[in-house]
């Protein structure tokens, strides 16, 4: 969420002459115009008491920067005290015939409506909670805020202090999610210079396309190992994010109406070829270095750049998440304030520093060795569920896709006489124009797979029911009587 909406400085609204001078005669002001000027003369003067209306008028050293809302609005114009305009020249009597209203002969002048704190605070709350704010929930929301505004103003918070403490808190959520990304994106690198410098690795693939394909099951093997183990490392590292658990029933319900799946399968998706960026960045380096070194060196430097670029694509990767998932409101201070601790949490952000930040992120570090001690077996085990063999096998079928085409477009450039480096380029360039769709599909699939498997279970779970609940023919005239046997007063035998 753009948080510029969350405080302002004490403006004061200078009235617009040409405004005045149109609505001087009389006609109707509309919401959130500024009001009309009336000339002053010497002759008289008399005092008229008024409440100005409009957005326009109310200036503040804690209003907020966005327009206020109508339930703001209303709740500032309750708070708001009577000024008192000195006016002059009313009265018809009075009037100079001679003198027209114009420019020259108005007086202009600056007036300036004080908010209450906790009003103001409560427009800047309603601007925070506006996103999810519908017809069906307002009521609970407006009481939500209510209270929110009330502890805050009570805790002498002003919306410029709320504005900092929120800022800090998404900046410092931002950070947090290029951290994770970097450092859940480490065990895809190894994988992948695993694969190039230990060639046994692969040795099993008969062609191109089994060497894809084991490169892509391993790959994503140890991605799937190494996400688990670093779970609790990068997990719970942001502020401005809540389950649906932690958050007030109204929250909850409007954190679910942000939840299209398929759309954030997209987002996702679109956030990975942050993977495709790096590629683009190796298609130009190494024909390069293949012209200037040859191929073996090129091969290797090739390794590496794949090796370090994927950390910060990775990343780059989360960055994008991150943003795509506060412009559509899935994190944002809602969701602290929506928390039933939010003070808590709200305190605890106001208390922390940077500083804070760096020290917890060494203290996670100085934690992975216990956690991947730990957590090794679950990794192991988290390979073997089905969303697992499904994402993966993706991988796996997309790199062995890959690996073929980079094969075939490097014999085809090869028959047609081109030199190494160009060789290099075309190769390249094949695998990252076929690459960008296997990452898509890849991350689509971690997206929706748990939702088709469970739809695939249910449907399983009907048809084993419908079976069940049906009777096979031969069963159905079968018929079991109870045979009844004498009794026997023989006694044992001898």
């Amino acid at each position: 969420m753009n948080l510029d909406v969350l405080s302002d400085k004490g403006k004061k609204t200078a009235f617009d002459e040409q405004l005045a001078l149109s609505r001087i005669g009389g006609s109707p002001i509309a919401e959130g115009s500024p009001q009309p000027l009336i000339p002053k003369t010497v002759a008289s003067r008399k005092k008229l008491s008024t409440i100005f209306s409009g957005k326009h008028f109310f200036g503040s050293s804690s209003t907020a920067k966005a327009p206020l809302s109508p339930t703001a609005e209303s709740s500032a114009m309750a708070g708001a005290s009577h000024i008192a305009i000195e006016m002059g020249g009313m009265l018809a009597d009075e009037a100079e015939p001679t003198a027209p209203l114009n420019a020259e002969n108005i007086q202009l002048r600056e007036e300036v409506i004080q908010i209450p704190n906790r009003d103001a605070i409560s427009a800047q709350l309603h601007e925070i909670f506006a996103p999810h704010i519908n017809e069906g929930n307002h009521q609970a929301f407006e009481l939500l805020i209510n209270e929110r505004a009330n502890r805050l103003d009570e805790k002498r918070e002003t919306p410029e202090s709320i504005h900092q403490i929120l800022s800090k808190g998404t900046n410092m959520d931002r950070v947090a999610q290029a951290t994770v990304g970097y450092v859940r994106s480490v065990p895809f690198a190894i994988a992948s210079r695993l694969l190039d410098a230990r060639q046994v690795l692969t040795a099993a693939a008969k062609n191109p396309a089994q060497g894809g394909a084991i490169a892509g099951a391993f790959s994503g093997a140890a991605d799937t190992a190494g996400a688990k183990m670093l779970e609790k490392s990068t997990g719970n590292t942001q502020w401005m994010k809540a389950d649906a658990e932690q958050l007030e029933p109204v929250m909850a319900e409007a954190k679910g109406a942000t939840g299209n799946l398929m759309k954030q399968a997209l987002e996702i998706s679109a956030s990975f070829q942050t993977y495709t960026g790096r590629n683009i960045l190796r298609n130009a380096v190494v024909p390069a270095v293949v012209k200037k070194a040859g191929a073996a060196v090129a091969t290797e430097v090739d390794s590496w750049m794949a090796a370090a670029g994927g950390p910060v694509a990775g990343a780059a990767a989360y960055v994008a998440m991150n943003a795509f998932n506060e412009k559509n409101h899935r994190v944002g201070p809602e969701y602290l304030l929506g928390r039933p601790d939010w003070e808590a949490h709200f305190d605890s952000l106001k208390k922390t520093t940077w500083t804070d930040a760096g020290i917890n992120g060494l203290k996670r570090a100085a934690r992975l060795p216990v956690d991947i001690a730990t957590d090794t077996l679950s990794g192991a085990r988290e390979l073997l569920t089905a969303k697992r063999i499904l994402t993966n096998g993706v991988l796996a079928g997309g790199f062995a896709g890959v690996s073929t085409a980079k094969a075939a477009a490097g014999i085809a450039a090869k028959k047609a006489g081109m030199d190494p480096a160009s060789i290099s380029a075309i190769q390249e360039t094949v695998g990252t124009i076929t690459s960008a769709p296997v990452f898509a599909a890849w991350t689509m699939t971690d997206v929706l797979a748990d939702t088709a498997i469970d739809k695939a279970g249910e449907a399983a779970n009907r048809v084993g029911n419908m079976i069940h609940q049906s009777n096979p023919p031969m069963a159905a005239a079968a018929e079991y009587h109870v045979i009844d046997m004498p009794e026997d007063n023989r006694g044992p035998a001898a």
